[in-house]
């Protein structure tokens, strides 16, 4: 979303920050189990204290209830007409959906009350065309052999984001590549993904229009990501407000699955997108359901 001025701009852009922070949290948890949070489960505290008193108590009775506080509208299709809630998919009026664009006021959802914001510039997603073959089970539910990248050609993040982005947007499964890699970077620098084991898990949330997506690249020399070590596993998501809540459950499984110095190895040594796919598929059959 763009960056304005305005006073209700500031707040939602707050909102939004405190929300990948409380996001942040669950995915320490579910990467690195027994981890200590209290640093920022304080820094968490203390920006929704800095929220505008009208919209405090509100925020704070929604982070209660789930994870999702602020989401953004989903324009609407050709099978929905109307701009909607994309958490929970009520439709919004002309005039409600130009305010929030307008960005004039903060702006609720009239059914579930989260707080919506308009994306700008946003990479939306888009279904690839479905096979002819079974319905996919497991991990291959998420990703495909098409998005397998062994020994990306990166040096850095900036290098990363952008190859991962080309390599979603050639298997139609976003359209806008540039704005792909502009949120990862964004959410990045908000705070790493990288966690133990060399192992990174960098996404970028709220792009509507398509299903969760996963992309694996691997770094034999390995990039500098914030980690401890350089990092040479990425699993890079592209998550639907819709699948937030399951993103969690989906990295705990793929943490669990690669554990295993054995494991790890293996994938970084993968030379080619087949034998990563086939490496991925095995090591998370008991995992990921």
């Amino acid at each position: 979303m763009s960056i304005r001025e305005g006073a209700a701009q500031k707040t939602l852009n707050h909102m939004i920050q405190i929300q990948e922070l409380i996001i942040a949290r669950g995915q320490q948890l579910a990467t690195q189990p027994g981890s200590r949070t209290k640093q920022l489960e304080d820094s968490i505290q203390q920006m929704i204290k800095d929220l505008p008193e009208d919209h405090r108590d509100l925020f704070s009775r929604l982070h209660n209830r789930d994870n999702l506080i602020i989401v953004p509208i989903t324009h609407g299709s050709r099978k929905l007409s109307e701009d909607s809630c994309s958490a929970c998919n009520v439709g919004l009026p002309v005039g409600v959906v130009a305010q929030i664009r307008a960005a004039d006021s903060v702006m609720n959802c009239s059914n579930c009350r989260r707080f919506l914001f308009y994306p700008e510039n946003q990479a939306r997603g888009s279904r690839p065309k479905p096979g002819a073959g079974p319905a996919p089970i497991g991990i291959a539910r998420f990703t495909a052999k098409g998005l397998m990248m062994p020994h990306v050609d990166a040096d850095n993040a900036d290098e990363l984001f952008e190859a991962l982005s080309k390599r979603l947007k050639e298997e139609e499964f976003i359209d806008n590549a540039k704005a792909l890699q502009e949120e990862a970077l964004k959410r990045e620098a908000l705070m790493s993904t990288a966690v133990n084991n060399s192992i990174a898990f960098p996404h970028v949330r709220g792009v509507e229009g398509g299903g969760l997506v996963l992309t694996l690249a691997t770094s034999k020399k390995g990039i500098d990501f914030g980690g401890k070590t350089k990092t040479k596993i990425f699993f890079f998501m592209v998550i639907p407000t819709a699948t937030s809540v399951f993103y969690l459950k989906l990295l705990s499984g793929l943490a669990l699955s690669f554990q295993e110095k054995e494991a790890r190895d293996a994938i970084v040594e993968a030379d080619t997108p087949e034998a990563l796919w086939k490496l991925l598929i095995t090591a998370t059959k008991k995992t990921i359901a």
